[in-house]
């Protein structure tokens, strides 16, 4: 926040009163206090997404003589993006598909960079399919059966994942494949 700040130090041996400036911002997102406090300018903020390292160039002047140095300000990574289902998933089991077998994994980006999720179904009426919580593999729901030549042999779903502090919702289909059944008996 543009309330906080670093302090600066810097040390003279001839113990004058040190004023400190700022030379070189290349973002131009910071302020630095005559004593010393480093901060943000009002109204400005960091992003890790954006930029993940900025140096900036201090400056300290005892009245006689200055010096100067660059620092290095990392900046923290926080979770504040969603992570994001990627657009038009579209997966293809066969219509003999075993039940309980994965055919598919829910594909997901995060900015921040997030490796932990939670994967749901969020339709109340899906009774078809399950979704692992911790891998997103789509699986065929126990005693559960896919028939291409069936009513139907398309079905979109609503996925939702988590990264413990933001979630997204999508849609994906799921197209059910024919299997040529065999016209030889033995």
């Amino acid at each position: 926040a543009d309330t906080d700040s670093i302090e600066i130090t810097a040390s003279d041996d001839d113990g004058d009163t040190l004023e400190f400036s700022l030379v070189e911002d290349e973002d131009e997102l910071f302020a630095i206090s005559a004593t010393g406090a480093l901060s943000l300018q009002a109204g400005k903020s960091l992003d890790f997404e954006t930029k993940k390292q900025h140096v900036i160039t201090v400056m300290v002047d005892d009245g006689t003589a200055t010096a100067s140095t660059e620092i290095t300000l990392t900046v923290k990574n926080e979770n504040d993006e969603a992570p994001e289902i990627k657009a038009d998933q579209v997966f293809s089991p066969a219509e003999d598909l075993p039940a309980g077998e994965a055919f598919g994994t829910v594909n997901v980006d995060d900015a921040d960079g997030e490796t932990t999720y939670t994967f749901s179904i969020e339709d109340e009426n899906n009774e078809l399919f399950t979704i692992n919580a911790e891998t997103g593999d789509l699986e065929l729901a126990e005693g559960q059966s896919l028939d291409f030549e069936g009513e139907q042999n398309q079905y979109v779903i609503t996925i939702k994942v988590s990264d413990q502090v933001n979630e997204t919702t999508a849609q994906i289909t799921i197209a059910v494949t024919n299997v040529v059944d065999s016209l030889f008996e033995d």
